[in-house]
């Protein structure tokens, strides 16, 4: 055996031994340079008797984790894209906004593709994904490659340094997330409705940013249903308490919705406004425009019975 060859054996005797190795360990272990061990390694993996992950991780071949095919239901959430210095060879990152999403997916591993519609995260083996961190605001992050961007977008995220808002889709069975989980991120009211409405109707939540104010929307004959749930309760009797103006100024996104789409809209409240009679007077007058106040004590059996009533009222 040549010195050569006999330099290609002991990497691989290692690896054969580690399992899996970087090109650190290497160069420690047989006492060589950074750059020898890599060229090593490299050599072994164009003569296909190892496997480079796409971690940098190497090992024996066909030991590199494999990525399952997709299945299950999906969600996609609001996600951000931006720089993470100034300096050329700077690094991206990706951010996706739910605190549902940060809860089960904090340490774990992922890769990000794309798609006609967006990104997706799905998650695999520490060996070859990259990890997903959870930042001091809240959302979690993840490092992506150049090459996931188009001309357009790298010219906005790197010369005019500003972010892109994006969807990611994730599949809910991978990150063990369910949708309940999802809609009860701001408050468990909102995961109860949804459970409750969405054996009938399909739900989601709606985007951050449009005109309406709501907690759930569904589907309804090619109309889109916003219900806007508080749970706030009626302290002072009067239209002009905090209490008032609040519930006020969900009514009046109510009729804004229907005067701009001719569609019904619901707002779910406290069991204690029923006794208030300026809002009496306008929850009479906004049925005729399809803008319906519940009463509810948000207690026992409470969905159901709001979900059956507003089946009711979206059939009649």
């Amino acid at each position: 055996m040549d010195k050569r060859s006999e330099s290609l054996s002991s990497v691989l005797k290692i690896i054969k031994t580690k399992k899996w190795a970087t090109i650190k360990e290497i160069s420690l272990l047989l006492g060589i340079s950074y750059s020898v061990a890599k060229n090593r390694l490299h050599k072994l993996v164009n003569n296909v008797l190892i496997e480079r992950s796409k971690s940098g991780l190497y090992c024996k071949k066909g030991l590199t984790p494999k990525i399952k095919c997709a299945n299950g239901n999906n969600f996609v959430f609001r996600g951000m894209i931006y720089s993470t210095g100034n300096k050329p060879g700077r690094r991206l990152a990706l951010i996706v906004y739910s605190s549902a999403f940060a809860k089960a997916s904090k340490g774990s591993y992922a890769i990000v593709k794309r798609d006609k519609e967006g990104f997706i995260l799905r998650k695999v083996d520490s060996k070859i994904g990259n990890k997903v961190y959870l930042s001091k605001s809240g959302p979690i992050f993840i490092i992506i490659k150049h090459v996931l961007l188009k001309d357009n977008e790298k010219e906005t995220v790197f010369l005019k340094r500003k972010s892109i808002k994006i969807n990611v889709k994730v599949y809910l069975n991978e990150w063990k997330l369910t949708l309940k989980q999802i809609f009860s991120q701001e408050t468990k009211q909102d995961g109860e409705l949804y459970s409750s409405l969405s054996k009938k109707f399909n739900v989601f939540k709606p985007q951050k940013g449009q005109f309406v104010k709501s907690d759930l929307m569904l589907t309804k004959d090619n109309l889109e249903v916003p219900i806007e749930i508080t749970t706030v309760k009626s302290k002072r009797k009067n239209r002009s308490s905090i209490q008032g103006c609040e519930i006020g100024d969900r009514m009046y996104h109510g009729l804004k919705w229907f005067n701009l789409m001719n569609s019904p809209y619901f707002l779910v409240i406290d069991n204690s406004w029923k006794d208030s009679k300026w809002l009496t007077k306008d929850v009479e007058w906004l049925k005729n425009k399809k803008v319906y106040v519940l009463y509810t004590s948000f207690k026992n059996n409470w969905a159901n019975s709001i979900a059956k009533e507003i089946e009711t009222k979206i059939s009649t």
